[in-house]
């Protein structure tokens, strides 16, 4: 059975996580470095998922608090639109408000060092995404 792949997209780098076969329960896949263009990024991505079956994305949304759009919001649906362009897959976009901010508190909560919280923070959010998706389904 196939997988479905949870992603906290940035501009550098991207949160990579993956369902199990039952779609019930997310796990941290990768974290995944940005190319130059959007194709290059989504071939990195691409590359990167090479060993795992999956059959559609769901790509984190990252809307202002009031549920209005920012720039990193087009640039979140622009990716997804590419992604499902190139892979013929099913993409679903989700509304990822305080994502980040409750990992940071999880990780922060638990001691970990600034560097540390960086270095986790995108396979983190990209698990949390994917599990609200999927808890909401």
């Amino acid at each position: 059975m196939a997988k479905l792949i949870g992603i906290d997209y940035g501009l550098r780098r991207i949160g990579v996580a993956a369902s199990d076969e039952t779609k019930m329960l997310a796990s941290p896949f990768k974290v995944v470095i940005t190319g130059r263009t959007l194709e290059d990024t989504i071939q990195n991505l691409l590359d990167a998922l090479k060993e795992i079956p999956y059959e559609g994305f769901v790509v984190g949304l990252p809307l202002h608090l009031s549920g209005k759009d920012s720039e990193m919001t087009q640039k979140a649906r622009e990716f997804a639109r590419k992604l499902e362009e190139v892979t013929k897959l099913p993409v679903k976009l989700w509304d990822e408000r305080l994502t980040t901010a409750e990992v940071e508190r999880v990780l922060k909560s638990g001691g970990v060092k600034r560097k540390k919280r960086t270095e986790h923070k995108d396979i983190l959010s990209a698990t949390l995404i994917l599990q609200n998706y999927l808890d909401a389904h």
